[in-house]
């Protein structure tokens, strides 16, 4: 095996070939959107950020019931706290995985399409450039996967949920760029979806915060966020070189 200069070592984080990509998997339950995005990023510095895999295993943990029913309000309330925790832990983990840059896989039904801008405009704002994949499967087929599911949401709920997401297709569609926006299907060794996922996987960096923050960690060999000596600048700041060398200059003297 070829041994790495120990400044390649250093810098090994900012040279990292999917550097500052964050993917977007959203679908109805049953979809299959961890089955496929896994298969879709297998072998690859992808993390997977998915708040179900913490539920599930403090379900297990705790003896909670993976079936949900409202009308067993106890059992219910105590789904939704330790639902609440689990989401709390992801997101935490997340921020870790931030500051050193890595490639994001988000998991989420997008049932809110203002949880995805959210989470979009945030990722942006620190050099990411963010993709979405919408994985499409149809209703029956979404209906006989959840029932053969441990933590099953019942047909009712499963269609409800089915519906919504797929009405949030075109808001989906318009939130993303051309280059970032890709329906796939929630079917293994699919060929439309390898396509997909190579297009995302070749794609250069395109935000300019991203390539800001790249160069600056060059130059002071630093390997997260962290390490960064100034403030990141918005897009519009780095659009007027002058105002942002002055308030870098401000920020750096208080």
């Amino acid at each position: 095996m070829n041994i790495k200069r120990f400044e390649e070592f250093l810098l090994e984080s900012v040279n990292d070939k999917h550097i500052f990509k964050a993917v977007f998997v959203v679908g109805g339950p049953g979809s299959g959107k961890s089955t496929i995005s896994k298969e879709m990023f297998a072998g690859t510095e992808f993390r997977s950020v998915d708040s179900d895999k913490v539920v599930e295993y403090l379900f297990k943990k705790h003896g909670i019931s993976m079936k949900y029913d409202k009308s067993k309000e106890a059992e219910y309330t105590r789904q939704m706290d330790t639902r609440n925790a689990a989401m709390s832990m992801t997101f935490r983990n997340m921020d870790k995985l931030i500051n050193g840059m890595l490639p994001l896989i988000v998991d989420g039904t997008g049932k809110h399409v203002e949880k995805v801008a959210n989470q979009k405009k945030a990722l942006e704002s620190v050099g990411y450039d963010c993709y979405l994949l919408f994985v499409n499967t149809s209703l029956e087929v979404a209906i006989e996967r959840d029932a053969k599911r441990d933590r099953s949401l019942g047909e009712d709920e499963t269609t409800r949920q089915w519906k919504k997401v797929q009405s949030n297709l075109d808001k989906f569609s318009n939130m993303f760029d051309h280059d970032g926006f890709f329906i796939v299907k929630g079917e293994k060794n699919n060929k439309d979806n390898d396509r997909a996922a190579n297009k995302i996987l070749n794609a250069q960096l395109k935000n300019p915060i991203g390539k800001w923050i790249m160069s600056q960690l060059k130059q002071n060999h630093g390997k997260y966020l962290s390490d960064l000596k100034a403030p990141i600048p918005s897009v519009e700041e780095l659009s007027h070189p002058g105002r942002w060398a002055s308030a870098s200059a401000s920020s750096a003297s208080s």
